[in-house]
């Protein structure tokens, strides 16, 4: 008996426990089984205090007590005891109905801080109760690193609070969780990129250099993505992403050059000019790009040195950069719009124009007689945008220019300017390169302003405005039209006339003009008279055409020969041979080759072999083999 008691004397003092306080222990391991839950609930308590590791097992069993509180008071206590068997049993009481027993749970674990218990933590981060869900967090975080992998993969939630809460996890972690947050941000799901983004923010600054780092990678948008979080960073980032502009990786020197500029550190600003004469393309592109940000007037030399870089991009960054920066770099744009090198004249008379300064307007104006194109056509654009009234002149000048371009160029800047234009604009109609002058009037679409000049002296002038007027296509010229073609001396006006109103598609108040021209002294003034007939369409011009075929009148067939055509009689065949026999042309040939009839698709080759060396066979297919200016119709179809 002696020997017994020696024995667990030694026992307890080995285990640091008080004889009386072991006895204790055995009496609170006794009361976990009392019928009373007071008594059990006190029992588990003492059972935490007491720090004895045959508490562990017991306590294990009281976390399926029928009694919540006991149950919560066992979770507690084995947290104290923190012995690793108890793991999986907390951990299933997380699933627990009560709050108390899974807030408890968690608790135990958050002071056990074991790996196992990441993923089911992770779980009650889902937890209907916001008691709950608030307190699993810490414990995660608890267990540190091991934790960084299941809460990476746990990003992709659909629960935004989810997502919120597991990413404070990571950055109360720490240093475990850069790298892989970093990796996360080419998860395919934009969410999780946003969230990984934002707790790399948070993660600053051990974030930094791993961010920095990114701008190597290939795909642009994680490259945006981590410049985007380097910039919330803010000045802090701007000691590493300084030292990176001098990186031997472009896209790295890309990345750090649209960082500083969106952060905009002083210190950064030479640094960045250094990088305009970067060896990348894409650098030199990016440095504008942060400068454009300071809009700093300093920038202004260096950047019109790269008006004339050889690549368009940057040329158009330098631009885009010097008008950010706006007035105060006008003055010298305008100075270097005499420079010998005419890519940087093309740069600042684009420039000037976006900066819109009114006092550079003459400047620009000079630059319309400089000897190359491209300048030229630069500086039309910018008159463009700045849209002064007072460059009308000089803009219509610009249509007699030798280059298609530059005419084209004035003809778009003309439009632009709108009405004011017309009056100018019909000063030129009888000057050479009045097809510009047409296009730019009809494009304007002012036709009211161009009735009043059809009664000009000049025959040149009313035809011209007649073709204008036909393509503008506004109905309410159809009266001044058939006037025209009804008493115009000039048999080219009169033929325009017929044209003009063939081409307004709403013209059925032309059809009597149009059938008494149908015998007027000019051969060409009935042919065209009677394509217009056929354009029309009404019911008027549908019985007089009709009737001409039946007097076999050639003349009309030849012009209204769509209209045949897409009636498609049979009796209509060999008068329609005959037309293109004595009137055929190239559009003509063009049709009737393509009208899916073999005789008239016969017709249409013997012409062309017998005409063909007669005609300009590179307008015939620019203008009509391939289809631009006419609708193809089939034999017996419509349009």
């Amino acid at each position: 008996m002696f020997r017994r008691t020696l024995l667990a004397f030694l026992a307890w003092v080995a285990l640091g426990v008080s004889p009386a306080f072991a006895d204790d222990v055995e009496m609170q391991i006794k009361n976990l089984k009392d019928e009373f839950a007071g008594v059990r609930w006190r029992a588990a308590d003492a059972l935490g205090k007491a720090a004895d590791p045959r508490a562990v097992e017991p306590l294990m069993g009281a976390l399926n007590d029928k009694a919540a509180n006991v149950r919560a008071s066992a979770a507690t206590s084995l947290g104290i005891l923190k012995d690793p068997k108890a793991v999986m049993a907390l951990i299933t009481a997380l699933d627990d109905d009560e709050v108390e027993v899974k807030v408890n749970s968690i608790g135990a674990l958050e002071k056990m801080a074991d790996g196992r218990a990441v993923g089911p933590l992770i779980g009650m981060l889902k937890d209907k109760d916001p008691v709950v869900r608030k307190s699993v967090p810490q414990a995660i975080v608890k267990i540190g690193a091991p934790a960084v992998p299941p809460l990476i993969v746990a990003l992709k939630d659909k629960d935004a609070e989810v997502r919120d809460n597991i990413s404070k996890a990571l950055v109360a972690i720490g240093q475990p969780s850069v790298v892989p947050l970093v990796k996360t941000l080419k998860d395919e799901n934009a969410s999780v990129r946003e969230s990984a983004a934002r707790s790399l923010i948070q993660l600053a600054p051990l974030s930094i250099e791993p961010l920095i780092d990114t701008f190597k990678d290939k795909d642009f948008s994680i490259r945006n993505i981590a410049t985007g979080a380097l910039i919330k960073i803010g000045n802090p980032a701007v000691e590493s992403l300084i030292p990176a502009l001098k990186n031997g990786d472009p896209l790295i020197r890309q990345g750090a050059a649209m960082a500083l500029g969106r952060i905009q550190s002083p210190e950064s600003k030479e640094p960045l000019l250094a990088l305009l004469k970067d060896r990348d393309a894409l650098v030199r592109r990016s440095a504008c790009r942060a400068l454009s940000e300071f809009k700093d007037p300093a920038f202004v030399d260096p950047l019109i040195v790269l008006l004339d870089d050889p690549e368009n991009t940057v040329r158009k960054s330098a631009i885009r950069t010097l008008v950010k920066i706006g007035s105060s770099s006008a003055n010298s744009l305008v100075l270097v719009l005499s420079d010998k090198n005419p890519g940087i004249r093309s740069g600042a008379a684009t420039a000037l124009g976006e900066i819109n300064d009114p006092k550079t307007v003459d400047a620009l104006q000079g630059l319309l007689k400089d000897e190359n194109s491209i300048v030229k056509i630069s500086a039309i654009g910018a008159l463009e945008m700045m849209k002064d009234p007072k460059t009308v002149p000089s803009l219509t000048g610009a249509l007699k220019d030798r280059d298609m371009a530059v005419r084209k160029s004035a003809v778009r800047a003309l439009v632009t300017m709108g009405e004011v234009s017309v009056d100018p604009l019909l000063g030129m109609l009888e000057e050479e390169g009045r097809e510009a002058v047409i296009e730019a009037l009809v494009k304007i679409k002012k036709s009211a302003l161009l009735l009043g000049a059809l009664k000009s002296e000049s025959k040149i002038v009313r035809r011209s405005l007649a073709l204008a007027l036909g393509q503008i296509g506004d109905p309410a010229t159809v009266s001044p039209l058939s006037e025209l073609l009804s008493k115009d001396k000039s048999e080219e006006v009169r033929k325009a006339a017929a044209e003009a109103l063939g081409d307004i598609k709403d013209a059925k108040g032309a059809e009597n003009a149009l059938i008494e021209a149908l015998k007027d002294e000019s051969l060409i003034v009935r042919v065209c008279a009677a394509g217009a007939l056929a354009n029309i369409n009404g019911s008027n011009a549908q019985k007089t055409l009709s009737s001409e075929f039946k007097e076999n009148n050639l003349e009309v067939v030849a012009g209204a020969y769509r209209f045949f055509i897409q009636k498609g009689e049979k009796d209509s065949e060999d008068l329609l041979v005959q037309a293109i026999r004595n009137y055929g042309d190239l559009p003509m040939y063009q049709i009737f080759k393509d009208c899916g009839n073999p005789k008239l698709k016969q017709a249409a080759e013997s012409w062309f072999s017998e005409n063909g060396n007669l005609v300009d066979h590179t307008k015939g297919q620019e203008r009509y083999l391939w289809g631009q200016d006419i609708d193809k119709v089939q034999w017996g179809g419509s349009k």
